[in-house]
């Protein structure tokens, strides 16, 4: 059995136009995969600490899916995140992997990830570190949004087993008509 978890901060869900994206995605994901899908809400702006380096590392929350993961004897687990969300799962995984005797993260997807904002930035840096992330790694961005196609770039230097892939628009991939096609993008690599 595998579960898929989404992570986004709580104060955005469904921040589109139409206000229905992070829930319908959300529902097709699960329908699609017949995973579980779980949403955890936190602050992505938050500090965490700064290392003797210059490296703010997140706190750890995703100790506790791990933890509930093991006890509902989940094989493995699948990270989907979107805009805030992306910046979240990638730092966990990067700053706080899975233990030894709990069920691996095989599939990491990130879409609109912002993750090459600088060392010091909580959230924001994974990509700077992802020759740590072992789980297989897509990278979705939007031709027109500069800071997520760096963040896949610094991920693919650091990590080039790592797939990069654009879709036509922005950061919004729902209000810039691209639902269908991100949908798609994310089912296909966590499938």
């Amino acid at each position: 059995m595998s579960e898929l978890l989404l992570s986004g901060p709580g104060n955005e869900w469904d921040s589109d136009r139409d206000k229905c994206r992070d829930t319908k995605f959300c529902n097709l994901l699960s329908t699609r995969t017949g995973f579980t899908v779980g949403a955890c809400f936190y602050e992505v702006y938050g500090l965490g600490s700064l290392d003797r380096d210059g490296v703010r590392k997140p706190m750890n929350w995703i100790g506790d899916l791990y933890k509930y993961a093991k006890r509902m004897n989940y094989e493995r687990l699948h990270l989907v995140g979107y805009s805030g969300g992306a910046m979240l799962a990638s730092s966990q995984l990067v700053f706080h992997p899975p233990p030894a005797d709990c069920p691996t993260v095989k599939t990491l997807a990130l879409i609109a990830a912002y993750v090459a904002d600088g060392l010091d930035k909580a959230h924001r840096n994974a990509a700077f570190f992802a020759d740590r992330v072992k789980a297989k790694t897509r990278l979705i961005w939007g031709t027109d949004d500069d800071a997520a196609r760096r963040g896949a770039e610094e991920w693919k230097k650091r990590n080039p087993a790592a797939d990069s892939q654009p879709y036509t628009g922005g950061h919004n991939f729902y209000d810039d008509g691209q639902f269908d096609k991100v949908s798609e993008m994310s089912i296909t690599w966590i499938g």
